[in-house]
Order: structure tokens, then C-alpha cells, then sequence
């Protein structure tokens, strides 16, 4: 996912699997998330809290892009992309 000179922007429900490179996002107005659930990273590391499947540790996509509430599990195999990554916020 690359999100460049994009703003007000919603990515959220969506599975990122098999990861290559981080993600970018250069605007901090775009949701990677909505109504407190974000997207599956697969190689995102946190772990599920409070057991509602979402982490409240959120990742990081490269610039300016956070993603809250990552998803633990991927919601379908729908909505597949190589291409991203996420890190955890520290």
C-alpha cells in the first residue's frame, strides 16, 4: 500500500500477507482503520489484549501512516496485498 499526497483516506478490514517492504502513507489525515478495527499486517507482532481480536499497540507504516487497532487474525481472503508491512509502535 502506497499512499502518497492522498488525504481524508479510509484503508481499514484489509489483509496485508506476505510482506516485502514497509508501506508509506506521506499524510497524517488517512485512517488505516475505523470504528476500532484496522487491518491484518502479517508480520505484525503484537499481541491481542483484551481477546476482542484487535491490538491496541498500533503499527506503524512508513512517513506519517499509523495503523490502530490492528486485526490479529486476517478477516477473509478477499483482500490480499504482498507489497506492505507494518512495525510496532514503541
Amino acid at each position: 500500500m502506497h499512499i502518497d499526497n492522498a488525504e481524508d483516506d479510509v484503508v481499514s478490514h484489509k489483509d496485508f500477507i506476505g510482506n516485502q517492504q514497509n508501506g508509506f502513507d506521506d499524510v497524517e489525515t488517512n485512517l488505516l482503520g475505523w470504528d476500532g478495527e484496522g487491518n491484518y499486517w502479517s508480520d505484525y507482532e503484537g499481541i491481542n489484549e483484551d481477546g476482542h481480536g484487535t491490538s491496541v499497540t498500533p503499527c506503524i507504516v512508513l512517513l506519517k501512516g499509523v495503523g490502530n487497532h490492528p486485526l490479529m487474525k486476517p478477516r477473509s481472503g478477499k483482500h490480499r496485498s504482498t507489497a506492505d508491512s507494518c512495525q510496532l509502535a514503541r
